[in-house]
């Protein structure tokens, strides 16, 4: 009968050892993918509905456009000491462009309350051009802030300051 040389026992296991910690590698690796792609598909998701919110919020300024003229469509909650202000919607007259502007926007930021984390949104009204109103509408969500800091939303959508994937604006 042969024996195997005293030198040569156990590499078997040795061998079953690091194979177990390649396939573990390799399997942490997928689940890094897979965490990242379900990352990126939440921000892709309410990156969509801000789009949304914003179209949906030109909708309702284009059904009122006395109100836009005297920007009763004006609302900025971006500053950290205001980011629990809401829209007022309380109104005495429900036939005036005010009072319409008012419960537009009240019913709107709730939908957009209902679909973003954490939303902050601002917006407002140029007269001064020569072709009318146009309107500036910014979206925040979910601390987007860079470095957490407490400070203004100064640059709404400026990639430097904010993560890009939680602000949307439009300009019309």
């Amino acid at each position: 009968m042969h024996r195997a040389p005293k030198q040569n026992k156990g590499i078997a296991l040795l061998e079953v050892l690091i194979s177990l910690v390649i396939i573990s590698v390799g399997l942490l690796g997928v689940a890094a993918l897979q965490i990242g792609s379900f990352k990126d598909n939440i921000q892709s998701k309410q990156y969509e509905a801000a789009s949304y919110a914003l179209h949906q919020l030109v909708e309702r300024l284009s059904s009122n456009s006395t109100a836009v003229a005297l920007s009763y469509y004006d609302f900025n909650n971006l500053a950290a000491a205001k980011k629990d202000t809401l829209p007022n919607d309380s109104c005495t007259d429900n036939s005036t462009a005010e009072c319409q502007a008012k419960q537009d926007l009240s019913v709107w930021y709730q939908q957009v309350k209902a679909s973003l984390p954490s939303p902050r949104i601002s917006i407002s009204t140029n007269t001064s051009i020569a072709s009318g109103a146009q309107i500036t509408a910014q979206i925040v969500w979910d601390a987007a802030l860079k470095n957490n800091s407490s400070a203004d939303y100064a640059q709404v959508c400026d990639k430097t300051k904010v993560d890009s994937y939680q602000c949307n604006q439009v300009v019309k």
